[in-house]
């Protein structure tokens, strides 16, 4: 069925999204830290 298919993609782009967004999180995270740690 298509549906299926669709439902697959829709749920491994979400995915793919959440990996993005948490790595985004933890880079933004990491480089506070370095800056922090840089100025002091």
């Amino acid at each position: 069925m298509p549906t299926d298919t669709i439902k697959a993609t829709i749920s491994a782009a979400t995915k793919q999204i959440k990996l993005h967004l948490m790595r985004s999180a933890l880079g933004f995270e990491y480089s506070k830290v370095a800056s922090v740690i840089t100025v002091n």
